[in-house]
């Protein structure tokens, strides 16, 4: 009797586990936002066509981008999780229906998951990220010189999943912007589509970007409107120290860290 019932459980333990559910943490986690660079991103920033993990309890899985899937495999020890994709190993943690995977590189970034069982997660809020820095002039063969402004910027929703950067600097605003320029997720980065900067028009696949970086740095050739120089704009996150940077922004000691010590959020111009 006692030999039959341990048949039975072992089929039973065998049919849930050819099921890919058997063990607890075996299931589907679906993204719900990504944490990077200071803020919170909503899930349509890392990825607008949906992700989620199926981990299976033989510890393997898939992974799924929209409509395309990968094998994966899993390892958990405590709430320690390691996943491995495609040869990229990312580690994280899973506890209470929740996975939380560090962003390969030294971006510091962390993807969220939450799992069918778990509360589901709030409405994405609007979403606005502020940045401050510098843009730098060099090989000047117009009227400006070569030196650099300091320049705020502001990243946020745009139209059908896309972000859209806003840049100001000492002699303009967020509503008189010297650069505005819509970004598309492409390979795993953000890169442009169409917008303006300083009276040269931004195409196509020019600048790039990952929000997840904690530095934005944007450069190119500049040739508009009698104008012809180098330029490079470098963005922190608004908050941010740069202590460890080689050249601050020109106005970082007297009006940028008398802000941030006092708690006060970008403002829409450096009047």
């Amino acid at each position: 009797m006692k030999a039959k019932l341990i048949s039975v459980l072992a089929a039973l333990l065998l049919l849930l586990a050819g099921c890919g559910y058997a063990s607890p943490a075996a299931g589907l986690y679906t993204c719900t936002g990504m944490e990077a660079a200071g803020h919170t991103w909503p899930a349509s920033v890392p990825a607008p066509e949906g992700l989620s993990l199926e981990l299976y309890a033989d510890g393997k899985g898939l992974v799924t981008e929209g409509e395309e899937s990968a094998p994966m495999s899993w390892l958990l020890s405590g709430d320690a999780l390691r996943i491995e994709i495609g040869g990229t190993v990312w580690d994280g943690t899973l506890r209470g229906g929740e996975i939380r995977l560090g962003l390969p590189g030294e971006s510091g970034g962390v993807l969220c998951f939450s799992s069918e069982a778990a509360a589901p997660a709030p409405a994405e809020e609007v979403l606005s990220v502020g940045y401050y820095g510098r843009w730098a002039i060099s090989g000047s063969e117009g009227k400006l010189p070569n030196t650099w402004y300091d320049c705020c910027a502001v990243l946020e929703p745009g139209e059908d999943g896309g972000l859209v950067l806003t840049l100001w600097d000492e002699d303009s605003s967020r509503l008189e912007p010297i650069g505005r320029v819509l970004f598309r997720r492409a390979d795993g980065l953000f890169s442009s589509e169409r917008g303006y900067f300083w009276l040269m028009e931004i195409p196509e696949g020019l600048w790039s970007l990952d929000p997840a970086a904690p530095e934005l740095v944007l450069s190119g050739e500049h040739d508009a409107g009698g104008e012809r120089f180098h330029y490079e704009i470098t963005l922190r996150p608004f908050g941010a120290r740069w202590d460890d940077a080689e050249a601050k922004p020109y106005h970082y000691d007297d009006w940028y860290l008398p802000l941030i010590e006092a708690g006060e959020t970008l403002p829409d111009s450096m009047d």
